[in-house]
C-alpha cells in the first residue's frame, strides 16, 4: 500500500511538473522560433531560432527528469557542441536533434495539458466523493446534482452515488497516473 501511495504521488508530480515545464517551453519556443523566423533574413535571426532551439532542449532535458523522477529512465540525445565563431554558435541549426526537440514542444504541450486536467481531477475527485455527505451540506439548496438528473432524487441517492463514485475514483487512481505518465513516455 506504502509503494503504492508513493507511486501515485511521484506520478501525480510529474505530471504537474511537466504541464509547467511544456507550458513553459511552448510560450518561449513559439515566440523565439516566430521572431527568429520573421528575423531570419537580416541573420540576426538565425541566433534567435538557436535560441528557440536551445529551450526546446531544455524542456526535452527536464521532460527526461521528470519521467525519470516517476521511474522511467529515458536516453539522453547528443547535441552538437557550440564551435568557435559566429557559425559554430549556429550548429544547433542543422541538428535533427534540436528540432525533434522543438516538435516535442509542441506535441507535449497538447499532451500534458489533456493528461494534467485528467490527473488532477482524478487525483481531486475521488477524496472529493469520499467525503461528499460532509461538505455537500454547505451547497446552495436546491442545486440539483447528477443522480437527480438520473431519476434518483434525495440526499440519501447523492450521497450514496458521490460516495460509491468516489471509491471508484480512487481505486482506479493509481492506474489512470501511470497510463499518463506512460503516455508521456511514448511520446
Amino acid at each position: 500500500v506504502t509503494a503504492t501511495i508513493k507511486g501515485v504521488g511521484r506520478n501525480l508530480a510529474a505530471l504537474i511538473g511537466l504541464f509547467a515545464v511544456h507550458l513553459a517551453a511552448f510560450i518561449v519556443c513559439v515566440t523565439l522560433v516566430s521572431a527568429g523566423s520573421g528575423l531570419a533574413v537580416i541573420f540576426l535571426g538565425l541566433f534567435v531560432l538557436t535560441a528557440g532551439l536551445v529551450v526546446a532542449g531544455w524542456s526535452a532535458r527536464m521532460t527526461r527528469e521528470l519521467l525519470g523522477y516517476a521511474g522511467t529512465a529515458l536516453p539522453a540525445p547528443v547535441y552538437p557542441a557550440a564551435g568557435p565563431g559566429v557559425m559554430g554558435k549556429l550548429r544547433r541549426l542543422g541538428s535533427t536533434q534540436g528540432w525533434r526537440d522543438l516538435l516535442h514542444v509542441l506535441i507535449g504541450f497538447v499532451l500534458s495539458t489533456v493528461t494534467f486536467s485528467i490527473a488532477v481531477t482524478w487525483a481531486v475527485g475521488g477524496p472529493a466523493g469520499l467525503t461528499y455527505w460532509f461538505w455537500s451540506q454547505w451547497l446552495p439548496e436546491g442545486d440539483t446534482g447528477l443522480p437527480a438528473l438520473l431519476g434518483y432524487p434525495g440526499r440519501f441517492a447523492e450521497v450514496t452515488f458521490y460516495t460509491v463514485l468516489g471509491v471508484l475514483l480512487v481505486a482506479t487512481t493509481p492506474i489512470v497516473l501511470r497510463g499518463m505518465v506512460g503516455l508521456h513516455t511514448a511520446v
